[in-house]
């Protein structure tokens, strides 16, 4: 989608009016669920419910899990990540409880049945952030808060499943909607300020001193969502960065917006809703990503039941 005639060609009449080529699997509930994806395979967890789904939406197989025993209370509040080992090739699902600051994770490893409990000390205190989790160079990723509200990042190593604390950009506190992003395989942190989007990107990794604001992008906050909102506190995810500087990006987690570097002008792609756009509300929630289908089949897992849709 680097070229917005492209994304008009290939989304005419917009978003919205297109159907899914099928449902993924997720339960009997009207809970909304979010989805990770690692080497084409979906992580789809839900706030309200204790099941999750490994998917193949190439395949149509899909596996249920059942969240750690321990944390089926509702006193937790679980915040899941997915991503595969780079040496062994594991595929581990990693929740942690957001609020809880008890410095400890829950591991489970594709294939073996069962929830391992890491702890984790140095985390111990922090506040996570519910969907801040993102993959880069073999480590999952969340935003953490520490006890005077300053932002750091933690993460945790997929192969050795070590866990650290590291510094984030200096953001002003009164910044919200802060968002972790991998683009151009770096490790990125992005918000809203005002009429600008700002993008932080990590040159090296773990190195604090190589975070650097990478684009600053004034936005036309002029889309009719149907409803009105504060543009100082929308939510914009950054999707893609281009080579030219070119962006595409996420608003309110609903409208597809491409950015031209060359113009210095934005342009909408197409809204995202379950159907006709003149029904979509504020509390429509969608999430986009880049998603490359695999071949592999779950059934390689093993111990796994797999069901196929």
């Amino acid at each position: 989608m680097a070229d917005p005639a492209w994304s008009s060609r290939h989304t005419s009449g917009g978003l919205a009016g297109a159907k899914p080529y099928f449902e993924i699997p997720h339960g009997e509930s009207e809970s909304i669920y979010r989805g990770q994806q690692t080497s084409g395979l979906l992580l789809l967890h839900s706030v309200l419910e204790r099941d999750i789904y490994i998917c193949n939406p190439f395949t149509r197989q899909y596996i249920k899990l059942c969240c750690p025993r321990k944390c089926k209370s509702d006193n937790y509040l679980m915040s899941y990540g997915f991503g595969v080992s780079e040496i062994s090739g594991k595929y581990k699902v990693v929740c942690t409880n957001v609020d809880a600051g008890s410095g400890s994770f829950h591991v489970y490893t594709l294939g073996t049945g069962t929830w391992r409990r890491v702890e984790a000390a140095s985390v111990s205190g922090y506040t996570f952030c519910y969907n801040a989790h993102i993959v880069c160079n073999g480590n999952l990723h969340w935003t953490v808060y520490d006890s005077t509200h300053t932002l750091w990042i933690c993460g945790f190593d997929l192969e050795t499943e070590r866990v650290s604390i590291f510094s984030a950009p200096a953001v002003d506190r009164r910044v919200a909607n802060v968002k972790l992003n991998v683009l151009r395989d770096c490790l990125c942190l992005s918000y809203t300020q005002g009429y600008k989007l700002v993008i932080w990107m990590m040159k090296e990794y773990r190195v604090g001193e190589s975070w650097t604001i990478e684009c600053k992008i004034s936005v036309d906050f002029d889309i009719d969502f149907g409803y009105d909102f504060d543009c100082h506190d929308t939510t914009v995810h950054p999707i893609k960065l281009f080579k030219n500087g070119d962006v595409l990006m996420l608003f309110e987690d609903k409208c597809l917006v491409y950015y031209s570097h060359e113009t210095r002008t934005t342009q909408q792609v197409g809204m995202l809703t379950d159907g006709n756009p003149e029904d979509a509300d504020e509390d429509d929630i969608s999430f986009a990503m880049i998603y490359t289908p695999s071949v592999f089949s779950l059934r390689k897992f093993g111990f796994e039941n797999v069901t196929s849709f």
